[in-house]
């Protein structure tokens, strides 16, 4: 379940932190569930990490 959206004004909106001022303001969400985290977040860990759990194994 995702929870309300952040007006636009809102303070807490990415678009106004400093760590996101080169991201495209159109790929900065305005709410974001737990799901919508993991569903954004492990395929980049997946590619950055991968190798590191393929090469662990072998």
């Amino acid at each position: 379940m995702k929870p309300p959206l952040l007006d636009k004004d809102d303070e807490r909106n990415p678009v106004w932190q400093k760590a996101y001022k080169n991201v495209d303001k159109n790929k900065l969400p305005l709410a974001e569930s737990l799901k919508d985290t993991i569903a954004r977040v492990v395929p980049t860990l997946d590619r950055v990490f991968g190798k590191y759990k393929t090469a662990a194994r072998q």
